[in-house]
């Protein structure tokens, strides 16, 4: 496990998922609703715990505990008072909170995990659903699909590069991130990646950094840089036949030059995304980060 390397006096590998409901919630319930959740959903009842070379996952006997939520967005998880959970779940007016540490799961598994709460807090008021929220092993599909391959040289340079692009802007004085929410019609969006003929990733990505770009040309800072490169996550599952609810994604990058032009970095993101996420490309990935847990000098 890599993400706790990454986490600092600031900040930790956090996301958060919400759900919004008609009436405000009652916190009591939505606290009974998350304990009968994970006992369902028994490999997310658990504490971190550090090993004499890795950080792993332990049964974790307390209850969980649900508070309201400070308003704050994303910030880290006191694990001692949140009874040494890895996740965080609160609430606001009639609005439901998930604070995952990525650790533990990416986002197709807290999803499912956000989904059987739910599920459970609203049959209390009389609310039923036949969805099946399914479970699934909590299986480490990178150290069982790497095993018996090796690493190909170019694999790690494939997976690093330049530092990362900086954003300048105004800090917050407090923990915590901003968010800007809107709202957009699915089919719409969907209809305007068509147009521009790529897929909702290639769209959504070129759109941000081109908003980064033009950001960044404003204040001089671009200048200096010979390209913007783009971080993507991938949920692997569907390339690989996989249903964990543990981690499984990587990352792919995809460039665009400061000299391309907005409406052909639409298709040159996409082509990007189509080369990278080809099957060997991405089991050299899966290779490499399984290095990272099984080699005890690396961890």
């Amino acid at each position: 496990m890599i993400y706790p390397i990454s986490t600092t006096v600031a900040t930790q590998s956090l996301y958060r998922l919400s759900a919004y409901i008609s009436s405000p919630v009652d916190g009591e319930r939505l606290e009974e609703a998350l304990n009968k959740a994970l006992e369902k959903f028994k490999c997310f009842k658990v504490e971190l715990r550090g090993g004499f070379f890795r950080y792993y996952f332990d049964f974790n006997p307390l209850k969980a505990q649900v508070k309201r939520d400070n308003g704050c967005t994303l910030t880290k998880i006191d694990f001692l008072a949140n009874r040494r959970y890895p996740f965080r779940v609160t609430y606001y007016d009639n609005k439901i909170f998930l604070d995952m540490f990525h650790g533990l799961t990416d986002g197709a598994g807290a999803l499912r995990f956000l989904r059987e709460i739910l599920k459970i807090y609203l049959s209390f008021g009389g609310v039923y659903s036949d969805e099946t929220v399914e479970t699934s092993p909590y299986c480490d599909e990178f150290l069982r699909l790497s095993e018996g391959k090796k690493i190909e040289r170019t694999a790690v340079k494939k997976m690093t590069g330049a530092n990362a692009f900086a954003v300048k802007g105004k800090q917050y004085h407090s923990p915590g991130y901003g968010n800007i929410q809107f709202i957009v019609d699915s089919n719409a969006l969907k209809l305007a990646a068509k147009a521009h003929q790529t897929g909702m990733t290639a769209y959504l990505a070129t759109l941000a950094a081109f908003s980064m770009i033009n950001r960044a040309k404003i204040n001089g800072s671009f200048e200096q840089k010979e390209k913007l490169s783009l971080a993507i996550p991938v949920d692997l599952r569907r390339k690989f036949n996989s249903d964990t609810l543990a981690n499984f994604t990587t990352i792919i990058r995809a460039d665009i030059d400061k000299n391309t032009l907005f409406e052909e970095a639409f298709s040159k993101i996409q082509e990007q995304i189509n080369a990278e996420t080809e099957k060997d490309g991405l089991m050299t990935r899966i290779v490499l980060s399984s290095l990272l847990v099984k080699n005890p000098l690396i961890r």
